[in-house]
């Protein structure tokens, strides 16, 4: 289990956490209804 890091701006450090990152985003926003 790896910790998501973020940076200052909310980059990822990695392309694998950004792509969850992204992931968790779509499903947040569908959420909200974006």
């Amino acid at each position: 289990m790896r910790p998501v890091i973020l940076v200052h701006g909310g980059a990822a450090r990695t392309s694998d956490e950004l792509f969850e990152a992204r992931q968790e985003g779509c499903q947040r926003a569908a959420e909200t209804g974006w």
